[in-house]
């Protein structure tokens, strides 16, 4: 195994600029993006499945999230992009778990299982694992448990084989001085730096030179297509000023809660584990169990210290063996039949699994506490009052969407809906959004298939919005009255580009000779001594081309920090031998990262030189 990976990594190449393997743990958000998907294929023979949906989904967004903030949200992504997007993201966990399993690297459902009880998450005031703070996290996120166990188990997977790539992979001594030298050379370079605001801010403009401009450049003063709509909002909480909840039906639902809590039994035990793999035979190991509780029964041994010197889970040891709780489903199906025959401080006999042995210690029993019917008649009273709500809502809903269907106009909805239309101010596409939330894709209501008469249901997490076109407007030359302050701007802009293509003129000659000449006013000139690619005296991208050209090169470059930069190269300095030495250990830590990230990329590369893909249907449909 560790061969064929070598096999994989081989190669020198330096400085490639990639990111990690990003394999999502688990995608806990409110999106239902993943809903408006159905049928998506397989990757190398794995099932794409609706949790997969979500993951991915869920890793998109936070990259998205870390460039533009935790407000972003997949609605703001173009749906075809997105698409995209989902698919190369699904691809790559699906590679990474084929790896595992055809390796032998897959992590084991009861291996998934004991990793989840240690989840701070799941644990409650006590640090115990707790089955309700479980299920209801979970389902909370819009999972069944058997899917979030799924991805955990798919994801330490994933892990698995990701650890092993870093640690299967030849690190050549001379790679990591080659490293440490380019990271340590430094260069010396002259400069003039201008921003071009600040320039444009010195700049004079008249009223004269704007209009001048204006009727010269009338193209530039185009404005964007807008359009206007006409719309009805229906909200849950306005529905529910119409709706009486009776106490009869309130009595009903306390009679269900009575029933369902009298079931509601939680059993909570601790084990002691052997893994089969560490004993020749495995009626040793039997034997072992079974004189360890001899002893606890006799009081020779107990039960927690048995647990510290002799059980091999170390997922459990520091908490004595605790497993937490389990409402008859927790635990492995030969555990749950224990218990059942088990009392509160009871001992197990042996119990025998696929990949381990254990005996159970009955720990607690929980059941909870029934509250009197006056305490929970205002909640059941608005759980009442919210489902009667929603299922209005849907009712109303279906029956808009059938009559939208039939040709029924806005007019129309107005009579189903009781509610009067509202009308908006012609808009422009970008602020579409800040006018109505929960849009999916806005660009749609911009596109040549959406025209004046068309109608369109917009679903929110309160209700829904009844969306009608009415009106396009073309763009058109705005009047100069309105656009002054642009047309000063542009006036502005265009002298400071002037002066900028005049110094373009002598700044080579100027930074290599040493010239007297004066600079204009906003722009400066500097040297600077022994920069490195860390530095942070000019913007990045400068970095960058400083270090690939040679010394006594020169070039201009627009920077995206909004400044424009003349530099020439003038001295290099490489570092000694001692010096490389000496930061060896600075950079231990910073060239192993680059490397596990180079390993990834190479791995990820071979991974996809013989990958069969077979997703279908990812593109949203009309829900």
């Amino acid at each position: 195994m560790l061969e064929n990976l070598r096999h994989f990594l081989s190669g020198n190449t330096l400085f490639v600029v990639v990111g990690l393997l990003a394999i999502p743990f688990v995608f806990l958000g409110n999106s239902t993006v993943g809903s408006i998907f159905t049928n998506y294929g397989t990757v190398n023979g794995l099932e794409v499945t609706q949790t997969d949906i979500q993951s991915a989904t869920g890793q998109i967004e936070r990259q998205y999230q870390s460039i533009f903030g935790d407000e972003f949200t997949i609605d703001q992504i173009d749906a075809e992009q997105f698409v995209r997007l989902l698919e190369n993201q699904i691809i790559g966990q699906k590679i990474i778990q084929s790896a595992a399993r055809s390796n032998g690297l897959e992590i084991s459902l009861d291996d998934a299982k004991r990793e989840i009880i240690k989840f701070d998450d799941f644990k409650d005031t006590d640090n115990k694992f707790s089955e309700a703070i479980f299920e209801a996290t979970i389902r909370g996120a819009g999972l069944l448990p058997e899917e979030y166990i799924d991805l955990v188990q798919n994801s330490l997977s994933a892990n698995n084989i990701i650890d092993t790539v870093n640690n299967a992979s030849m690190t050549i001594d001379q790679e990591r001085i080659d490293f440490i030298r380019a990271m340590e050379t430094k260069r010396d370079i002259k400069f003039i730096k201008a921003n071009l605001d600040d320039i444009s801010d010195q700049q004079d403009a008249s009223l004269i030179e704007a209009e001048e401009y204006y009727n010269n450049n009338q193209l530039v003063f185009l404005s964007e297509e807008k359009r206007q709509f006409k719309f009805i909002e229906l909200k849950q909480s306005t529905l529910q000023s119409d709706i009486q909840i009776n106490d009869i039906d309130i009595l009903a639902s306390y009679e269900d809660y009575v029933a369902q809590s009298k079931g509601n039994i939680q059993k909570r035990i601790s084990h002691i584990m052997l893994e089969k793999d560490n004993f020749d035979d495995v009626d040793q190991a039997i034997s072992i169990l079974e004189e360890t509780k001899s002893k606890i029964l006799t009081g020779e041994l107990s039960f927690d210290k048995a647990v510290e010197s002799l059980s091999q889970d170390d997922a459990s040891i520091d908490l004595f063996g605790d497993l937490g709780f389990s409402s008859g489903d927790a635990f492995p199906e030969e555990f749950e039949l224990a218990l059942l025959e088990m009392e509160v401080g009871s001992i197990s006999n042996v119990i025998e699994l696929e990949d381990s042995i254990h005996i159970i210690k009955f720990t607690e029993l929980l059941s909870d506490e029934l509250l009197s019917y006056e305490e929970m008649t205002n909640s059941l009273r608005k759980e009442l009052l919210d489902l009667e709500t929603a299922e209005r809502v849907d009712e109303l809903l279906a029956n808009v969407e059938d009559q939208i269907l039939s040709g029924a106009s806005l007019a129309n909805l107005e009579l189903i809906l009781s509610s009067q239309s509202q009308i908006t101010e012609p808009i422009e596409q970008a602020s579409l959004q800040e006018v109505f939330d929960g849009f999916y894709n806005i660009s749609a209501f911009y596109s040549n298939n959406f025209q004046p008469g068309d109608i369109e249901v917009i679903e929110q997490d309160d209700g829904f919005i009844v969306i009608e076109l009415t009106e396009i407007v073309s763009p058109q030359i705005e009047l100069f009255e309105n656009v002054v302050e642009k047309a000063l701007a542009e006036v502005r802009t265009t002298k400071s580009l002037v002066e900028l293509n005049k110094v373009d003129e002598y700044a080579e000659s100027f930074l290599k000779n040493d010239s007297d000449q004066s600079l204009p006013i906003g722009f400066n000139a500097d040297t600077f001594k022994e920069i490195t690619r860390n530095s942070s005296i000019v913007s990045s991208d400068v970095l960058e081309k400083v270090f690939s050209l040679q010394v006594g090169e020169y070039f201009n470059i627009s920077s995206f920090d909004g400044s424009k930069y003349w530099v020439f190269i003038l001295e290099e300095n490489e570092p000694s031998e001692f010096d490389i030495n000496e930061k060896s250990d600075l950079y231990g830590e910073y060239f192993e990262q680059f490397n596990n990230q180079r390993n990834s990329f190479l791995f990820d590369q071979k991974l996809r030189e013989n990958l069969k893909v077979n997703i279908k249907n990812l593109s949203p449909t009309e829900s």
